[in-house]
């Protein structure tokens, strides 16, 4: 119904060479709203692929400046500032006293797993490689979290898990 209204307020707006500011978004949420599910799947899978093309270089870059401790520092400090801020903004701030000790221990091991030790690792083969040459480390670190999980989280060992990682 939206979709079919918009086309008709457009039409008039054109026929009578109407421009308002809503134009521009009524034709985004028209072309938005023509768009199928496969058709936002490519979409956001290339925008995902371009921004981790980038991923190497900015690396590269920020080492340039920082050490990389000193990147894994303030890379935590940001997340830490943005979860904060997402938390609070949906309500979920008390929630963050709610856990047990054994809880506040497991996150903290599995917090210095990823991303501390994780990303000081990748972070020096950056430092001393080229980009090209580290960037399969980071592109296995999803494949080492799946062996981790097994024995950490006692997850059970499927062959469909053992399948995936050998591909």
């Amino acid at each position: 119904h939206f979709h079919i209204s918009t086309k008709k307020h457009l039409a008039f707006l054109k026929s009578h060479s109407i421009r308002m500011p809503i134009d521009n978004f009524l034709m985004r949420t028209s072309i938005e709203h023509s768009m199928d599910r496969q058709q936002k799947a490519i979409a956001f899978g290339l925008i995902t692929v371009i921004f981790w093309a980038t991923v190497p270089s900015a690396f590269q870059l920020t080492l340039r400046h920082l050490n990389p401790l000193e990147l894994v520092f303030f890379s935590v400090r940001a997340s830490t500032y943005i979860l904060f801020i997402i938390i609070t903004v949906q309500g979920k701030l008390p929630d963050v006293t709610r856990f047990s000790k054994k809880e506040y221990a497991t996150s903290a091991v599995l917090g210095a797993l990823n991303p501390f030790i994780y990303y000081l690792v990748l972070f020096r083969a950056y430092e001393l490689l080229r980009a090209q040459e580290a960037q399969p480390l980071n592109q296995t670190w999803a494949i080492f979290i799946v062996i981790a999980s097994f024995f950490l989280l006692k997850q059970k060992i499927k062959p469909i898990n053992i399948i995936a990682i050998l591909i």
